[in-house]
Formats: structure tokens, C-alpha cells, sequence
């Protein structure tokens, strides 16, 4: 009894130690599913290998219209240039050779300001599936670029490892991303001739959000409260700036099409006046003709006369016709139309200013997070308090008709309420 009991128990033991190793077996499409992504960091569990070559499975999560593959080379002088092209819907881009390259110095990917998150600290994931074989260095760079107004822009770059395999390489990092232009991934191959290219392959790119310390933080770093509010003077400064510039085009148009008006009256006015001048002149032959014609025998003169009156009224139909001819399609209007077309291009461009300015004050706005109730709505006000102070400072002259209705709703309040209290 007490063997059948210990053989019984080893039994279970074994049993119930091999269910974990059943728990936890899947497919390699379960694997590419579940387990192979950044967001399982949250369960301490690494990316797991990706067709068994060693690297990370990558969801793609940006724009691939503001992403492109770039190769910097050497021309024959030694100079050196860039070559780019951007990935298609599918992810997929090559790099073709120029005609003046003479080596490689580096290849990256780069994202525009359309392609990165909105400011914060982020798990970044790339990866990259060569169509040829080929290796790198095992140190890449990732980059980046900030634009300041009126200031010259700011670069920084952070040494990264490249996990790579038969030309197709990964690569994560830690990062924090302020207000900046770009973000660029540089690499440098081992074979730096021209017979590197042509080169291309598909790309993922994944940005998630995470508390963790970044390992490397963009020009600027973070944006503040300052920041947002002196980039949106700036942008009500820029377009009262534009605006100013687009009133004076827009008066030298009018006054151009004015002139042009001016002198098409004067030469109409003036074919208008030669054709009544000739008409009475005509008149006058004619009624000097019928008088001399009374002076001899009426009945004889007659015939002549009626002739002579149809020969003189069809010579004034046709120099009507002539007159008119000239006054309809005589004039040159292309000036008038150029002015126009001016007039249009002047009104689109300032349409388009206004929606990038506005656009661009808006993404501030929203960029903008409350993380402490209290002073976040105190910090709120203000900020929407000296956005309104910009508006009203940079509006010009505007800002009389601001004041007049400000007066105007006073005064229109007090006597509502004086009315309200039984005033007549």
C-alpha cells in the first residue's frame, strides 16, 4: 500500500510539472500575435525572436508619408550629398545609385515633424528588412534637429546599438521628444563603395508611451507653459506681419486696376466723341447738299438727293461699324486680367497663412496637459488670458473697434439693467 502511495505521488509531481511547459508552448503565429511586441514590457516578458533571426517584431504606428530613406556620399570632388526617397504605402523604399557617387559615407531613416508623437517619453522601436545582405557598423546614432525663431536651430545625437542580421537590423531605445523638426536613425555600412547601392527594404517604426528615465532626450527637451505661450506670439506677430504686407499688395492692386479703368474711359470717351463729331459733320455736308439742291429745279435734283443721302448713310453704317469694331476688340484688357490674377494668388496665400498660424496654435494647445487640477486651471487662464493679451496687442488699429465695443456693451448692460429696475 504504502509503495502503490509512492508511486502514486511521483506521478502527480511529475504531471503537475509538466503542465507550465504545456501552458506556455505556441505556434509561431501565436508568438508574432501575442508576445512579440513593445507592449509587453508591461509583463517583464522580452520581444521574442521573428522567423528565428534574432530580431523584434515592430507594429508600425507612424505616418510613412513623412518618412524617407537617405543615403549621404562623396562625389567625385569629394563633396559630399544627399540622395532620398520616401517609402511607398507599403512601407517599402530604394535607394538608387547617383551618377556622381564616388563612396558612402552614411545611410538613414528619417521621420518628420508628420511622422513623430505629440511631446513625452516614449519606447522607440525600429526595424528594418534589407533585400540584399548586407552589415553595419554595430553603433548607430539616433538624431535629431529643433528650429528656434529668429535663432539657429539645435542638433543632438545618442549613441545606439544595432541588432542586426543578414542586412535586416532592429533597434529600441529609451527617448523623449520635445517640439523638434526631425528624427533621424544614422548607420554606417561596411562597404562603403558604390556597389552598396542600389539599396532598400521595408521599415516599422512603433512609439509607446512609458514612465521610464529616457535615454536620450531631443533638442529643447520637453516643451513648458512659456514655450507654448511665446510660440503663439510668435504666431499672432507673424500674421499680423503678413497681414500688413498682404494690405499694402492687395492697395497697389487696386490702384493698378483703377488706373486701367481711368484710361479705358478716357479712350472710349474719347472714340465716342470723334464719332459724334464726324456724325454732325456728315449731317451738316448733307443739309448743305439739300439746299443746293432747292436753289435749282427741285423736281430734277431730287433723285440725286435721295442717292446722295443713301451713299452718305451707307458710308456712316459702315464707319459706325468701323468705330465700334475698334472700341470692342481694339482694347488691350490682358493688364486688367494679370491684376486679377494677382488680386486671387494675394487672397489664397493669406487664406493659407491663417490656417497654418492657427494650426499651428492649436497643436500648442492641445500639446498642452494638466497633471495638477489647482495650478494647471490657474496656469490655464493665464496662458488663455495672454493669448488674448497677443491678439488684442497685435491686432493694429483693430483694436479701437475692440475698445468701442467693449464701451458699447458696457453702456448697452447698464441701461438694460436700468430699464429692468422700472426706468423708462
Amino acid at each position: 500500500m504504502k509503495r502503490f502511495f509512492s508511486v502514486f505521488l511521483a506521478c502527480s509531481l511529475v504531471f503537475f510539472q509538466a503542465i507550465p511547459s504545456f501552458a506556455f508552448t505556441a505556434t509561431p503565429s501565436e508568438v508574432s500575435s501575442v508576445v512579440a511586441t513593445p507592449s509587453n514590457a508591461l509583463y517583464d516578458i522580452q520581444p521574442l525572436d521573428y522567423s528565428d533571426n534574432g530580431l523584434w517584431i515592430v507594429d508600425n504606428t507612424v505616418d510613412m508619408d513623412y518618412v524617407t530613406l537617405n543615403v549621404a556620399y562623396y562625389d567625385m570632388s569629394n563633396n559630399v550629398k544627399y540622395s532620398s526617397v520616401q517609402f511607398d504605402s507599403s512601407q517599402h523604399a530604394v535607394l538608387p545609385l547617383p551618377d556622381d557617387c564616388a563612396s558612402i559615407q552614411n545611410v538613414f531613416i528619417r521621420l518628420a515633424s508628420g511622422a513623430l508623437p505629440s511631446p513625452g517619453t516614449y519606447e522607440f522601436w525600429l526595424r528594418f528588412n534589407s533585400d540584399v545582405g548586407v552589415t553595419y557598423e554595430s553603433t548607430a546614432y539616433i538624431q535629431a534637429s529643433k528650429s528656434n525663431h529668429n535663432a539657429m536651430s539645435q542638433n543632438n545625437s545618442q549613441a545606439v546599438q544595432v541588432t542586426q542580421v543578414s542586412g535586416d537590423f532592429t533597434v529600441n531605445e529609451t527617448v523623449e521628444i520635445g517640439n523638434v523638426a526631425n528624427l533621424q536613425l544614422v548607420l554606417y555600412p561596411d562597404n562603403i563603395s558604390p556597389t552598396f547601392l542600389p539599396w532598400g527594404g521595408y521599415v516599422h517604426i512603433s512609439f509607446e508611451k512609458t514612465d521610464d528615465e529616457p535615454a536620450y532626450t531631443t533638442p529643447g527637451g520637453l516643451p513648458t507653459s512659456g514655450d507654448i505661450q511665446e510660440n503663439i506670439s510668435n504666431s499672432v506677430s507673424s500674421i499680423n506681419n503678413q497681414m500688413e504686407s498682404i494690405d499694402g499688395t492687395l492697395k497697389e492692386i487696386v490702384q493698378t486696376i483703377s488706373y486701367q479703368l481711368e484710361a479705358f474711359w478716357n479712350q472710349l470717351a474719347g472714340e465716342f466723341t470723334n464719332l459724334y463729331n464726324k456724325m454732325n459733320q456728315q449731317h451738316e455736308e448733307l443739309l448743305n447738299a439739300l439746299e443746293e439742291g432747292l436753289e435749282v429745279t427741285i423736281i430734277n435734283q431730287f433723285d440725286e438727293l435721295i442717292a446722295n443721302d443713301n451713299k452718305n448713310h451707307q458710308e456712316q453704317l459702315a464707319n459706325d461699324d468701323k468705330n465700334t469694331e475698334e472700341i470692342t476688340n481694339g482694347y488691350d484688357n490682358s493688364s486688367i486680367t494679370a491684376d486679377n490674377d494677382r488680386l486671387n494668388t494675394a487672397l489664397e496665400d493669406n487664406e493659407q497663412l491663417e490656417n497654418e498660424a492657427l494650426g499651428e496654435a492649436a497643436g500648442h494647445l492641445e500639446d498642452f496637459e494638466f497633471t495638477n487640477p489647482i495650478t494647471q486651471y490657474l496656469s490655464t487662464f493665464i496662458l488663455f488670458g495672454d493669448f488674448l493679451q497677443d491678439l488684442f496687442t497685435n491686432s493694429g488699429a483693430f483694436f479701437n473697434v475692440i475698445n468701442l465695443s467693449f464701451i458699447l456693451s458696457i453702456a448697452l448692460i447698464v441701461i438694460g439693467l436700468y430699464r429692468f429696475k422700472g426706468g423708462s
